[in-house]
């Protein structure tokens, strides 16, 4: 489909944030979303999270009672239409962020309403290196995070009630009726990390017209064998850890209240990844919740998407501790090997791409790599296949 050129539109939003002087490449905003979605959330209400062995038989398991879940809720994010203007300028990159993340992890750690400068946006910004590009992003604050909407976390925020609620949003973008967005976007590429990934392997499974292309980072079909690594974090509730940001929010709002936990985990062992410490520490410092529901949905929502028919990239650091590896350095060293090609089993029909980043963890925007992935996403975005 031919469009006309929409160069002058980019004037008519004003301008509130860009990139440093040196490198503006995006005209950026903050922007809310009323989305609405019905599902079948589960019942979580016997688990027993102190017991972690019961806890893992019982996400092997999956056979949580079901209850509905329905209900309107505000997403918040940062849309940005690129200077560069080109082919690209009608594909909406949409990203998804991990667990205790939000919008700014796209952006350095950083960017408006996050409260944030980004850390060193040359070396960790994808949102740059897509506006280079000519891409415009949606960075989300998901369900539960940031500036979004914080319900129930236990009984609301998880897994399938998200995807309801994102399918929503997916059909306002794609007909333009956001009511804060100037265009449709009829070509939606869905950027994940972690369970954020996690998230649009989902989506594919149960709204597979809604993204024509999916790049999951941080991800593979395996995540259950890093489970007793990842609570090694000790996840306490938000609202103790750090109530001048997170007083108001319910004890089922997590967060990780060690550092060098935190770092095992999403970073994994310098003697098998390679970053810049500071990064790792902010990465810590400046991280946002998890909510009980989600928790449990990174560990029960993996899936096969066999209806979905578009381009598939799993862009994971070789080293990553959970989605290749036993969760912490604690337990053992990560390895993906073959887990990345056999991942390819979750989309049977997909046009499926893998390709795995080596020194590097979970955290894959925050290695001294980072620049190498988003080059590998873009590269893939304008066509390259990936076979390793």
């Amino acid at each position: 489909m031919k469009h006309a050129n929409l160069s002058p539109l980019l004037f008519l939003v004003p301008i509130v944030y860009s990139a440093p002087l040196e490198a503006r490449l995006a005209i950026c905003r903050d922007v809310t979303f009323q989305v609405s979605g019905s599902a079948q959330n589960r019942n979580l209400s016997s688990l027993n999270l102190a017991d972690p062995n019961a806890t893992l038989a019982a996400f092997e398991a999956d056979a949580f009672p079901l209850v509905p879940v329905s209900g309107t809720q505000t997403l918040a994010g940062t849309f940005c239409e690129p200077t560069v203007v080109n082919e690209n300028f009608f594909s909406l990159q949409v990203l998804f962020h991990g667990i205790t993340g939000n919008r700014g992890y796209w952006n350095a750690l950083g960017g408006l309403s996050t409260g944030y400068v980004p850390y060193q946006p040359q070396n960790y910004s994808w949102v740059d290196v897509a506006h280079a590009n000519g891409y415009p992003t949606l960075a989300l604050d998901r369900l539960g995070a940031g500036e979004s909407s914080h319900p129930d976390p236990v009984a609301v925020v998880q897994g399938p009630y998200e995807f309801a609620l994102y399918h929503d949003l997916a059909i306002q973008l794609r007909t333009g009726t956001t009511g804060q967005l100037l265009l449709p976007y009829e070509n939606l590429i869905f950027v994940g990390h972690s369970y954020g990934s996690e998230i649009g392997n989902s989506m594919a499974q149960l709204f597979p017209e809604d993204f024509n292309t999916l790049i999951l980072t941080g991800f593979s079909k395996s995540v259950l064998p890093s489970f007793f690594g990842v609570v090694l974090q000790t996840p306490e509730p938000a609202a103790v850890e750090n109530p001048a940001k997170f007083g108001t929010l319910a004890a089922g709002y997590l967060t990780a209240p060690v550092e060098l936990t935190h770092t095992n985990s999403f970073f994994g062992s310098p003697a098998q990844a390679y970053w810049d410490p500071e990064a790792s520490y902010l990465y810590w410092v400046r991280e946002d919740v998890v909510s009980v529901g989600q928790f449990v949905s990174v560990y029960v929502g993996i899936t096969e998407a066999p209806a979905y028919r578009g381009r598939v990239l799993v862009l994971t650091g070789e080293q990553d501790q959970a989605f290749c590896g036993p969760g912490s350095p604690v337990l053992g060293f990560a390895e993906c090997g073959s887990l990345l090609p056999d991942t390819q089993a979750l989309f049977p029909n997909a046009d499926y791409n893998w390709h795995s980043i080596n020194a590097t963890g979970h955290a894959i925007n925050y290695h001294y790599s980072a620049q190498a992935a988003f080059q590998v996403a873009h590269r893939f975005l304008a066509g390259q296949r990936y076979e390793g």
